[in-house]
């Protein structure tokens, strides 16, 4: 039997290791050799992705947008009465209010030189003194005052009486305070000239007098009386000019308070907020122009949620100081506006404070008509317009005139025999694509 030789283990080794080698170059040339083609692939810019939108058939809108905040309607300034005392400087003697107290008509909010600060509500500012016998429609707003505090009132309206003086002396007699009294001397003066008058009578009487004599004495005597009811009509409690202020609406809330006992009365003491949550906000100047009390108003509140509004209220803004670069002054523009816009249903207390993005609807198409985005519109060079529709794999120019435009949409009237409908696809751009 002739045996055959086995192979060494080396050449066993030698063989594994070339058939390795031989798949590797094979895959790293399948890898690495590339066509022109390919190259010239590879390197080229990333394709372009056409852009479109429908054409849609809506009422086109023009609005003015603008940053707001919700805050109570009113916001009313309690201030240092001018005239809080006679001697000396007005000072903070008491402040019977917190921050966050509620505050009823009729309330002391606080005491300046001795004398109390009743709050009242009411449009007209006090600018006088009301004492018995005046007539007006500060009187007339004083009795509607003091019988939201719950006093009765008798007299005719507009015209300050006995129930008037009565209603005032209790109002400061509830608090602890003495109010001024009116007409004093002359009552005391009135008096005296009807019981002089009355002795007269009875001398005269006594003597026997003459027919006429004693038609004389008859009419003093009545003279007399009648300068007493007179009298009597102008003596009583007054409301004295310094010891009431009044607010848009009660009760509110103490919102802000700006004095401490011991300070020096003068300007604001403390602020009063009432009245349901609004948002108030002032846009651009140039913005203003276009903007009308009664337009429609979207509220986009913070943290989500639109809510439907109407402009109710136009402010001049308060004019803002700033210093410019070269050091000079400058304060807000002329044209700077404050607006108040009610929401559509009452807005939750819980936003009170909050920041809300105010659009105000200026200008609105009276019917809906086709529109496409701004960016839709082709200028040429004859000053016309167009717009290029896409349809499968190709596209197609549409001459159009223009109308309104509002808020990234503009309305497009097809000319000259185009076609155009709502849902075709219009091109708005192009986008880079990899």
């Amino acid at each position: 039997m002739i045996r055959r030789p086995r192979p060494s283990w080396w050449l066993l080794v030698a063989a594994f290791a070339l058939l390795i080698t031989t798949g590797t170059l094979s895959f790293i040339a399948g890898k690495a050799v590339r066509s022109p083609e390919q190259v010239a692939a590879d390197s080229a810019a990333p394709s372009r992705t056409t852009l479109s939108e429908p054409v849609r058939r809506m009422r086109v809108t023009k609005s003015v947008a603008f940053d707001g905040q919700v805050v109570p309607r009113y916001n009313d300034s309690v201030l240092a009465p001018a005239s809080a005392s006679s001697e000396g400087e007005p000072v903070v003697t008491r402040m019977n209010v917190q921050l966050g107290d509620r505050v009823r008509s009729g309330d002391v909010v606080a005491e300046v030189s001795g004398r109390p600060l009743f709050v009242m509500p009411g449009s007209l500012p006090a600018y006088r003194t009301l004492a018995p016998g005046d007539v007006g429609p500060d009187v007339a707003q004083l009795q509607t005052a003091l019988t939201t505090a719950g006093y009765q009132i008798s007299d005719d309206w507009g015209h300050f009486g006995a129930s008037t003086s009565f209603g005032v002396q209790s109002l400061y007699a509830a608090k602890g305070y003495a109010p001024t009294v009116a007409g004093g001397e002359d009552l005391e003066s009135a008096k005296a000239g009807v019981l002089t008058a009355q002795r007269a009578l009875a001398e005269s009487r006594a003597s026997k007098p003459t027919a006429m004599q004693l038609t004389f004495a008859l009419e003093d005597l009545s003279a007399a009386q009648h300068a007493l009811e007179e009298a009597n009509r102008h003596y009583g409690a007054e409301m004295t000019l310094g010891d009431v202020t009044y607010v848009q609406s009660l009760p509110a809330t103490v919102s802000k308070m700006n004095a401490s006992v011991g300070d020096r009365a003068e300007g604001e003491l403390l602020t009063l907020s009432s009245g349901v949550l609004v948002v108030r906000g002032s846009p651009a100047s140039a913005g203003v122009r276009g903007i009308r009390i009664g337009d429609k108003v979207r509220l986009l509140l913070a943290g989500g949620g639109e809510k439907a509004g109407v402009l109710t209220r136009a402010a001049a803004a308060p004019a803002v100081a700033s210093t410019e670069g070269d050091g000079t002054e400058s304060v807000g523009s002329e044209d700077a506006v404050t607006y108040t816009i009610e929401a559509r249903g009452r807005l939750a207390s819980s936003r009170k404070g909050l920041a809300v993005r105010v659009v105000v609807a200026t200008t609105e198409a009276r019917h809906a008509r086709l529109a496409v985005p701004i960016s839709a519109i082709s200028g040429n060079a004859d000053g016309s317009f167009s717009v290029t529709v896409q349809s499968g794999n190709g596209t197609r120019p549409v001459a159009v005139r223009t109308g309104l435009i509002g808020d990234g949409y503009v309305q497009v009237f097809p000319t000259t025999g185009g076609s155009l409908a709502e849902g075709d696809e219009v091109i708005v751009g192009n986008a880079e694509g990899s």
